[in-house]
């Protein structure tokens, strides 16, 4: 075991992560690479590469989330865009710290109507399930 903060060959940093990382906002649209390294130390003063991901930002092409009054007081209409191979939660709270699921989806876009007459302060979003997506 190694004491905290001191790197490892084996998992970079079991204790905590530092980066120079600077969060530059929205990247636009196209493919990236970002490139990760080990930081240098006493037996090896220049930092080694260790991984490089690739990935891309897609096109713009609105909001992915929106919601608009139903055809009654007391319901909101949920239109959810994105990508036909994602799975999508939609979940609500009363609360912002916990939240219940009302709808799961596999594939966008899709609409849902949510009624607020149980709850007329609620709050929506909507997850992507991490690793949800499937080949068509």
């Amino acid at each position: 075991m190694r004491d905290p903060g001191q790197i490892c060959i084996e998992c970079i940093d079991c204790y905590h992560t530092e980066t120079n990382v600077t969060v530059l906002g929205a990247l636009p649209p196209g493919g990236y690479r970002l490139y990760v390294y080990t930081p240098p130390d006493s037996w090896d003063p220049a930092p080694n590469l260790f991984l490089i991901v690739s990935f891309a930002v897609p096109m713009d092409s609105g909001p992915t989330f929106t919601a608009s009054p139903g055809t009654n007081a007391n319901e909101r209409i949920i239109n959810v865009a994105g990508v036909p191979s994602a799975t999508y939660v939609l979940e609500s709270s009363s609360t912002l710290t916990s939240w219940v699921t009302i709808r799961t989806n596999i594939g966008a876009p899709f609409t849902h109507i949510v009624s607020t007459s149980a709850h007329p302060q609620q709050f929506l979003r909507v997850r992507i399930l991490s690793g949800s997506t499937t080949s068509q």
